[in-house]
């Protein structure tokens, strides 16, 4: 007959090598039982974190906690209540998966914070990933969130940010806590230049409008650069392109720039055009995470051999150069 066993009477150097076999919501689940289990996790245990404020997602090895509002228990049913913040306030949860557990709070913002540091603490997190992009979420609860991810790290991987509630001042502080290494998104329009570094191998800004060729030269050493709505002109253009031609952009794959103010003739290199109308192919590459296309370009091959493809919409002003 088995017989229930109790294993918080183990050892604590035992119960930090069995706690290595559980998952991190099981592992949330065992905190809950007493303040030992909650110490030894968190003292044994580093997962890596992805925060993702528009769905209310925190991420740990594709493990999900997702806060939402009350009002959705009529559609998924609270099975539970779960504790928080030292145990000073509770929440319902409901399992929506083995994998994926949702929290329940009056206000999701304060939810989505109090259950961020929460984690953080408990599985003494690094974040690689950090969305911004629930583009209500009060600035303090945006800057609070950033607060307690730059106390436990200074370089993160990626970085995307959109909002309507947060000032220039708001974004450049949150962009400049961190030196990003992979992907930097920036989904927000700006008056004036918010005085952002470039560091990461990707970037994308939605509203360019204040990207000057200064601004464009200091993304030399990116990968993939994308910019909307951009302000660049064709002197501009002619004066980037030349510089990736002598080498000067050694690792730039990608390049997809979309301006209103290039001309609708803008070619570059003394091609004819670009825009290939006989052979009309396309072309895909996966790069940085993304899988971006070029339609219709022509070729064009440097002096030291590389090749790339170059297409130009003048319908949109969408300049593209991808290196084969």
């Amino acid at each position: 007959m088995n017989q229930p066993f109790t294993i918080f009477l183990l050892p604590t150097v035992a119960l930090r090598h069995l706690f290595q076999f559980l998952n991190p919501i099981e592992l949330f689940e065992i905190s809950q039982c007493s303040r030992k289990a909650t110490n030894i996790i968190s003292g044994t245990t580093r997962f890596e974190m992805s925060v993702e404020s528009s769905s209310g997602s925190i991420v740990f090895n594709n493990y999900s906690f997702m806060v939402i509002g009350r009002h959705c228990q009529a559609e998924y049913p609270p099975t539970g209540i779960r504790v928080f913040d030292g145990n000073t306030v509770s929440a319902d949860v409901c399992y929506l998966s083995e994998n994926e557990l949702l929290i329940y709070w009056d206000c999701p913002y304060i939810g989505f914070k109090t259950v961020l540091s929460h984690l953080v603490h408990l599985f003494n997190s690094t974040t690689s990933h950090l969305g911004l992009k629930n583009v209500s979420m009060p600035p303090h609860i945006c800057l609070s969130t950033v607060e307690l991810i730059r106390n436990r790290q200074t370089e993160i991987d990626s970085l995307a940010i959109s909002s309507t509630t947060m000032s220039v001042e708001d974004v450049s502080r949150i962009v400049n806590q961190f030196k990003v290494t992979e992907s930097l998104e920036i989904y927000q329009y700006f008056p004036s230049d918010p005085n952002i570094p470039f560091t990461s191998k990707s970037v994308y800004i939605s509203s360019s409008s204040w990207i000057t060729l200064k601004h464009l030269n200091s993304m030399k050493h990116c990968t993939v650069i994308r910019l909307r709505e951009s302000t660049l002109t064709d002197d501009d253009m002619t004066s980037f392109l030349e510089s990736w031609n002598s080498g000067e952009c050694p690792n730039l794959q990608y390049l997809s720039i979309r301006s209103n103010t290039l001309g609708k003739n803008f070619t570059v290199f003394g091609l004819p055009s670009l825009q290939d109308e006989v052979n009309k192919q396309w072309f895909e590459k996966r790069i940085c995470g993304i899988s971006p296309i070029i339609y219709c370009p022509v070729e064009y091959k440097r002096d030291d051999g590389v090749v790339a493809k170059i297409h130009f919409d003048k319908n949109d002003g969408d300049i593209q150069l991808m290196v084969m």
